[in-house]
C-alpha cells in the first residue's frame, strides 16, 4: 500500500469538501456539456479528483477523455487543468472521462496508483459499497474508509473469487465474503 498517496487522497477530499465542488462517487468525472469543462462544473468521484489533481498528475496520474459530437469521435489525456478547457462542449456533445495510470484504467488504475487489492480499490472508490447511493457519498465518507485501510483494515485475499451481490433496492452491494 502507498501510504503516502492515500493520506494525500485525503487531503484532496477534505479540499474538495472545503471548495464545495461537484463530487459524485456514480462517474469518475462527469460534465453536463451544456457548459466549458472545468473543475467548478465537472462532477468526479474520488479517484478521479485524484486524477485531476496537478500533483498527482506530476506522477503520471490522469484523466483520459473522450467525446462523441454528432458522430465525430475524440479523446485526449488531460495532463493539466488548462487541458479540461479545451475539451469540447455543446448540446450534441458526450463526454465520458476516466482515471488512468501506467497503461492501467479506472479500478486497475486505482489498485497500481495506491498500491492496494481489488477489494480494497472496491471498498474506496465503488459507489456500490457504500451503504447509501453513489449521488449521496460525501468526501468524509471515503475519507473515513481511507483512515480504515490506513489503520489496518483486512480484506480477503485479491485470488479469491470476488462477485459483489447487488441489490436493486437500496443501491449497495455486500461482497461474498462478508464485508460492506
Amino acid at each position: 500500500m502507498n501510504r503516502e498517496r492515500l493520506e494525500y487522497l485525503i487531503t484532496i477530499m477534505e479540499r474538495v469538501e472545503k471548495e464545495e465542488r461537484k463530487f459524485n462517487m456514480d462517474d469518475w468525472g462527469q460534465n453536463d456539456g451544456t457548459r466549458p469543462v472545468n473543475l467548478c462544473n465537472t462532477a468526479c468521484c474520488a479517484f478521479g479528483s485524484a486524477a485531476l489533481d496537478p500533483a498527482c498528475m506530476a506522477e503520471g496520474l490522469h484523466m483520459r477523455a473522450e467525446w462523441t459530437n454528432k458522430s465525430v469521435y475524440g479523446y485526449a489525456i488531460i495532463n493539466s487543468l488548462d487541458d479540461l478547457g479545451k475539451l469540447p462542449y455543446g448540446l450534441n456533445v458526450t463526454l465520458v472521462m476516466a482515471p488512468e495510470f501506467n497503461g492501467n484504467k479506472q479500478f486497475e488504475a486505482a489498485m497500481t496508483y495506491y498500491d492496494i487489492g481489488e477489494h480494497a480499490a472496491c471498498y474506496l472508490f465503488h459507489p456500490s459499497y457504500y451503504n447509501m447511493p453513489g449521488a449521496r457519498i460525501k468526501p468524509h465518507h471515503v475519507i473515513e474508509r481511507i483512515k480504515e485501510i490506513l489503520n489496518g483494515k483486512q480484506f480477503p485475499d485479491d485470488d479469491e473469487a470476488f462477485d459483489p451481490v447487488y441489490n436493486d433496492d437500496d443501491e449497495q452491494a455486500t461482497a461474498s465474503e462478508g464485508f460492506v
